[in-house]
């Protein structure tokens, strides 16, 4: 927004409705209208564009998460610095400074694995780490050195990387058991395929499913009524599991 527009009025209903288009276009990663609507208050107090905002951060499961580019963008503004010693597919490892501050911030693919951030319920290698294992380990140095050197710019929040991997696969039985249930098409704001559109975990990636709710889904009459790209997405990812 330009200062032409820091004069306009907007009204409850106004970032209602301007939230449910946020959340069909995907804005940082969210297909929530809830979550939506608290994006367009925040784009509206921080004074930036909804394109400016997707920029700047991610979200997940309700969470906002700064993307990496933005947090050492914070750092800089604030006149720190960073430097980074190496980048590869085993290990990232990136100097900080900071007024007083200097950290070394080092991540490594074996850490990783070790701490079974990169492992999936069943031992396994998940498959962003196993697809990106260099932006994987540079998102977690990133954060890691971010908030140890500067906390005061960052407020404790974390990467989308760091909040999805101290999330658990999947939910308890007891609640997997009901994740589509009573779910109506009128729900659904997604338009990809490759995000759960209803329920829940609206807005979560398919790929992060187990299969045994992959094979719920396939059958949840909500699910069917809707683009028929969404069952054969689903039948692909747990053919491939």
């Amino acid at each position: 927004m330009n200062n032409q527009n820091q004069n306009i009025s907007f009204t409850a209903g106004d970032m209602i409705e301007l939230g449910k288009y946020l959340a069909m276009a995907g804005i940082s990663s969210n297909s929530n209208p809830g979550m939506g609507v608290a994006i367009a208050w925040d784009c509206r107090l921080k004074n930036i564009s909804p394109i400016d905002y997707d920029k700047m951060y991610d979200t997940i499961v309700g969470k906002v998460c700064p993307t990496p580019d933005y947090m050492l963008s914070l750092l800089q503004g604030a006149g720190g610095k960073y430097n980074i010693i190496e980048e590869s597919a085993k290990r990232c490892e990136i100097d900080f400074f900071y007024k007083e501050q200097q950290y070394k911030s080092i991540v490594t693919f074996e850490d990783c694995v070790k701490s079974k951030f990169a492992l999936d319920k069943n031992g396994k290698i998940k498959s962003n780490y196993e697809k990106m294992p260099k932006q994987m380990l540079y998102a977690r140095a990133t954060g890691h050195g971010c908030r140890r050197v500067c906390p005061e710019l960052l407020f404790g929040m974390y990467t989308k990387v760091e909040m999805s991997d101290s999330m658990p696969d999947s939910m308890p039985e007891d609640e997997q058991k009901n994740i589509f249930s009573e779910l109506k098409i009128e729900n659904s704001t997604s338009l990809d395929y490759n995000i759960c559109p209803i329920g829940p975990r609206a807005g979560r990636k398919w790929s992060d499913f187990s299969i045994e709710d992959l094979k719920q889904a396939c059958n949840v009459p909500a699910i069917q009524a809707l683009d028929k790209r969404y069952i054969e997405t689903i039948v692909g990812l747990i053919n491939q599991k």
